[in-house]
């Protein structure tokens, strides 16, 4: 058992996570229990158009991008159109302090703009949820190869 645990901290260490989240409590929230989880490759936006401007203009891999959906500026859900149309292959995790209901619809959206969906969260965020979710996307990437 540890050494299972042990393999998919490995796992998750070669993941690069953005976190985008317009309250600056939650996304250093995110990103401790990032962190804690041994993602060492941690990077966060503050809203949606400037994770759109990391992502553009990095060379590094975004694996995962880990998104609040109401932020002000940019929604998540017209985050998640603008990933669709620039592609993106990684997976996303979808936030949200509003109602289950938002986030079974924001889930139904992602997937009909064709992203992959790996868990949708109620916040506040627990660590149990943010490793399941790592643990899909760890899954992938190993599948892949490592230049996914």
């Amino acid at each position: 058992m540890i050494d299972e645990a042990a393999g998919r901290e490995h796992e998750f260490a070669r993941l690069g996570v953005l976190v985008v989240d317009d309250d600056e409590f939650m996304l250093e929230v995110v990103r401790e229990l990032l962190t804690g989880l041994g993602v060492s490759e941690v990077r966060s936006a503050s809203d949606a158009e400037n994770a759109l401007a990391l992502i553009d203009s990095t060379t590094e891999s975004t694996d995962v991008i880990v998104f609040d959906l109401n932020m002000y500026g940019m929604h998540g859900t017209e985050l998640m159109r603008q990933l669709a149309s620039r592609h993106f292959a990684g997976g996303i995790v979808l936030m949200s302090g509003s109602s289950e209901q938002l986030l079974t619809l924001a889930v139904e959206l992602g997937r009909d703009l064709g992203l992959r969906v790996l868990a949708s969260l109620r916040k506040p965020v627990e660590l149990a949820q943010l490793r399941t979710a790592l643990e899909s996307a760890a899954a992938d990437r190993h599948l892949r190869g490592s230049n996914g």
